[in-house]
């Protein structure tokens, strides 16, 4: 006889099928036993003060597994160390800052442009992408400051379209390569245009019918039946009629 199948309830059925086994449950739990509340609490304070996991792990006295494991089982550290994270993150990049940087982003500047300005070394761009990751105030902000920057590319696609000044070499020759860079960079300026204000300047094709569609619906239900009634007709059987002779 067959054994009958177990049920989807059966504990042993869940960790089969969830991929984790009884084993990887028993040592996850015995690595977050190392993590005691004076050690978290150093791991959140090396998080706000710039430090990665590693390091946070390092500093509590814990290896960055039982962290890690940690994590999964708790489900408010991770947002305790988000937070951490974001203090940091905030220090890093204080609002005047901030402030600076979108108010040159909003006049045409680049970002590197705008660190320049500023003083800020280019390398700390991962610092400031990292901001507008978890800063969702900041990344608001951040996307008005694009959108406004896009509009100044308007002006700047008419200048590099009415300036003629190269499409012609010293001989009076058509100047191609510069005709299809000048192109290039008005095709680039639509695109990121679209890109950071699609409300304005994205390029929506749209189909419009002209003219109206009048339909006579008597018309039509009078020509179908006047078709159903030829097929039915067509289809009749032939008979005829013995007394007179007649087909019908």
């Amino acid at each position: 006889m067959a054994k009958a199948a177990k049920p989807i309830s059966s504990p042993t059925y869940q960790r089969a099928n969830s991929g984790m086994s009884k084993h990887k449950h028993v040592s996850r739990k015995r690595k977050t036993e190392n993590m005691t509340e004076e050690r978290w609490k150093r791991v959140v304070a090396a998080i706000a003060n710039g430090e990665n996991r590693l390091g946070a792990s390092k500093a509590a006295g814990i290896s960055k597994r039982t962290l890690d494991a940690y994590l999964v089982v708790n489900i408010t550290a991770s947002s305790q160390l988000h937070e951490a994270k974001l203090l940091w993150l905030r220090r890093e990049w204080p609002d005047e800052r901030i402030d600076e940087i979108l108010e040159r982003i909003m006049r045409g500047d680049r970002l590197p442009e705008a660190f320049q300005a500023i003083g800020i070394e280019d390398h700390a761009t991962s610092g400031l992408y990292r901001l507008l990751l978890h800063d969702k105030a900041v990344r608001r902000r951040y996307d008005e400051a694009r959108e406004i920057q896009a509009e100044t590319f308007v002006d700047d696609i008419l200048e590099i379209s009415d300036n003629s000044g190269n499409d012609r070499d010293e001989n009076g020759k058509a100047n191609h390569e510069l005709v299809n860079r000048d192109r290039l960079r008005v095709d680039t300026r639509k695109f990121v245009m679209a890109t950071m204000n699609g409300r304005r300047f994205s390029e929506k094709k749209q189909i419009e019918h002209m003219g109206t569609l009048n339909i006579n619906h008597a018309a039509v239900l009078t020509g179908g039946r006047k078709r159903l009634e030829k097929l039915y007709l067509k289809r009749q059987p032939t008979t005829i009629d013995n007394s007179t002779g007649e087909v019908t």
